[in-house]
């Protein structure tokens, strides 16, 4: 994991990193500016609540900005609904966050001035609208005819089960044939055991009482506990988010250098859940087509499809293609054939993705009627490719769901559809087969990072110190009437018991989740989320690795809205050998009483999907699932009231229901815009270059002066060597002599 500097008690992380001891709070120079008893400024010209993705890479941005940053956290981890959890924190959260305990907390015994307004918030923050459905350990997983069981005298197999005849006598016996050694006759031993009919109305009851009685355990129960020991080797993400290969984050981690601190892998595949055509009680898993290759060679789509489905993405290529010349060439008329043709050279991706390889001319009618009804809004994506392009309806769901990313029963808008679909064919084939890239050590790592790279130019960090209120004044001779003051922050208990109390700060913005506002905010959806720990391979691999997505469009399981799976594993460090994470999202209505419901039909959809055998014939049907979780959180809009209509206060969302990072990317890059107007997003501030270019002169200085000192050192032992040597060689010859 990413250790992120951890500045809880209010201790300032300067960018000068050299060992030469700092100034304390109370032994400052003369150029820095003030600082309280615990090391804070007195005024911060932005205090941004929470450590979610989004408020992190805004901290990092304001920072390198040159602007003063207080970054605080009533929690005493990193991320939010972005970080990653361990089995303690999230049986911690379960405790207080489960059915029936989310809800707000009031602001009690706080400092607010009476006499001046304020917006209360959560002391939560982030996580004030996150709610626990379940959390179960798997202990058992039955034991019948067949399994493999582990006794006191050895491994062996259950060859059968059956009741006594004996009149009188309501047992069962249980043949177990061990396999560790064998009888003088090389014959195996067999266990005869007596086994209650009360315990036999489920396999999982009966290994329950033969655990207890006998000692005797399944071999996947065994394992499976074996396995939940190294809970040190599992990285659970709240929210599971790729990085797409070409667009905003790329963009941003490149900027800020924060690239430095993270590690990314090709995601390798994407797969279609879809009901299967013999039976509507089963389900298949397929693959969705990412090159031209997997185009003409998927059974998912029949000849026709495919056909049309590579004239649609032509289309789209030739769009994204104008698209990035009046971007990168900066200018408005889009018109020439020749710009067109030639950055479409430029864009090939060496021909294995879905951008064709063949340097076609553009279809000039087919982009202005695309531009034309993107301009009047007049059609949806999906009745632009029912009407235009008569794909059918299976092969509108791939497009919409898996290539465009909707969630959303009701289809976007032309415009936004395409936007997606562009970005998505833009990214692929960059890196590897898909265009996503997954952070080693799970999602969390991307809010630590940018933690990190705002502590590293000055932000300062306060975690267990939640923000209770907004502070602002009333100017009734000014249109802007409201203007941001202060914020409270909340008391904590420091390393020795020492009670610190509540606190106000000085500022001109403050960022706040949407969720953390008290008042002024409604949501009508929940995001859902399962994650299950599974022992085996969910898609068959001769790499043994599981790095894939699975799309389930609306309607499939009785869901309404798509539902996202992520399958992860210790390929990307998130989990030991022998486990694969599955991760399960959708968005439900807030009158949906049983979110965990459907996340559970969708696990056992997916376990028990028809999949095709890899090469070394490996039993892709003996998945289990060990552990699972289920919690929810809430998509909060801030109405006009009270915050919009106070000059200062910013808030942001969670990114929700999406595969991708780049969204948080655009968020923090529009709240940037919006504290610093005309400034460079994630770039450096004068007086840091500045800075950072004099350290490198100094640092050219000291180096060629070394080089110099060693030289004429060499030099002087050279020389030195030579004497001696002379001398030697003198002196034999006299003795010669």
């Amino acid at each position: 994991m990413v250790d992120v500097p951890n500045e809880i008690n209010g201790l300032h992380c300067d960018a000068n990193t050299d060992d030469k001891q700092q100034p304390t709070p109370n032994e400052q120079s003369t150029d820095d500016p003030p600082r309280d008893d615990e090391g804070l400024l007195l005024e911060y010209d932005a205090v941004i609540c929470g450590t979610g993705l989004v408020q992190s890479i805004l901290a990092s941005a304001l920072a390198r900005a040159g602007k003063s940053v207080l970054h605080c956290d009533g929690s005493d981890l990193y991320g939010e609904l972005d970080a990653v959890w361990s089995f303690e924190t999230i049986e911690q959260l379960y405790d207080q966050y489960g059915q029936g305990k989310g809800d707000d907390e009031e602001i009690s015994n706080s400092t607010v001035d009476k006499d001046i307004s304020s917006v209360p918030l959560s002391p939560k923050g982030g996580l004030s609208s996150l709610q626990f459905h379940s959390l179960h350990t798997t202990r058992y997983f039955g034991i019948e005819t067949g399994t493999a069981v582990e006794s006191r005298y050895g491994k062996g197999t259950v060859r059968s089960i059956e009741r006594n005849q004996t009149k009188n006598d309501d047992t069962f016996t249980l043949q177990l044939e061990l396999s560790d050694w064998k009888l003088a006759d090389q014959k195996s031993p067999v266990l005869y055991i007596s086994v209650p009919s009360t315990v036999m109305d489920d396999p999982v009851h009966l290994e329950e009482h033969l655990h207890a009685v006998q000692n005797i355990r399944s071999t996947t129960t065994v394992e499976a506990e074996e396995l939940m020991k190294l809970h040190r080797f599992f990285a659970l993400d709240a929210t599971p988010a790729f990085i797409l290969a070409s667009g905003p984050a790329v963009q941003g981690m490149i900027a800020s250098n924060v690239a430095d601190y993270l590690e990314f892998k090709a995601v390798e595949g994407l797969y279609w859940l879809e009901a299967s055509q013999d039976d509507d009680d089963t389900f298949e898993l397929s693959r969705v087509p990412c090159s031209k290759n997997d185009v003409f060679g998927t059974k998912l789509l029949a000849p026709m499809d495919k056909r049309r489905l590579m004239k649609f993405i032509q289309l789209s290529m030739d769009y994204a293609t104008k698209m990035s010349v009046a971007e990168e060439l900066e200018v408005e008329a889009m018109e020439s054939e020749v710009e067109v043709l030639s950055l479409n050279e430029r864009h090939l991706n060496q021909g294995r993705s879905l951008a064709r390889p063949q340097n076609k001319a553009v279809a000039t009618n087919d982009l202005q009627a695309l531009e034309q009804h993107m301009k009047d809004g007049n059609l949806s994506f999906d009745e632009f490719l029912t009407q235009h392009y008569k794909l059918s309806p299976k092969l509108r769901s791939i497009v919409r769901y898996a290539l465009a990313w909707e969630t959303h029963p009701t289809s976007t808008s032309l415009a936004t559809g395409m936007l997606i679909l562009r970005r998505h064919l833009q990214a692929l084939g960059r890196y590897g087969n898909t265009a996503f890239l997954c952070p080693m050590y799970g999602s969390g790592e991307l809010s630590q990072a940018f933690c990190r790279s705002a502590a590293v130019f000055g932000a300062t960090y306060l975690l267990r110190r939640a923000p209770l209120a907004i502070q602002y004044e009333e100017k009734l001779c000014d249109d802007s009437s409201k203007t941001v003051k202060r914020v409270i922050l909340s008391g904590d208990t420091g390393s020795d018991e020492e009670i610190v109390k509540e606190k106000l700060i000085k500022c001109s913005n403050v960022v706040v989740p949407a969720t953390a506002l008290m008042t002024g905010t409604k949501s009508t959806c929940r995001i859902v989320r399962r994650l299950s720990i599974l022992k085996g391979q969910v898609i068959p691999s001769e790499n043994r690795e599981q790095r894939y997505v699975v799309f389930i469009p609306p309607n499939t399981i009785g869901n309404s809205h798509a539902i996202h799976g992520v399958l992860l594993d210790r390929s990307v460090a998130v989990s030991p050998f022998g486990c694969t994470l599955l991760h399960l999202t959708t968005t439900v209505d807030n009158k949906y009483h049983d979110p965990d419901n459907i996340l559970e039909h969708a696990k056992n959809a997916v376990l028990t999907s028809k999949r095709l055998v890899n090469n070394k014939g490996d039993d892709v049907d003996s998945l289990v699932e060990l552990y699972h979780v289920t919690f929810s959180h809430s998509l909060a809009q801030v109405s006009e009231e009270p915050s919009n209509l106070t000059n200062g206060i910013h808030t942001c969302n969670h990114s929700g229901h999406t595969l991708t990072a780049d969204v948080a990317f655009e968020q923090a890059r529009s709240l940037f815009q919006t504290i610093c107007p005309g400034m460079e997003f994630l770039g450096l501030s004068k007086s840091f270059d500045e800075a950072i270019q004099q350290r490198a002169r100094e640092k050219r200085y000291d180096d060629d002066e070394k080089m110099m000192l060693e030289s004429a050192l060499s030099m002087i032992v050279d020389k030195s060597a030579n004497s001696n040597k002379s001398a030697a060689t003198t002196a034999a010859n006299d003795v010669v002599s």
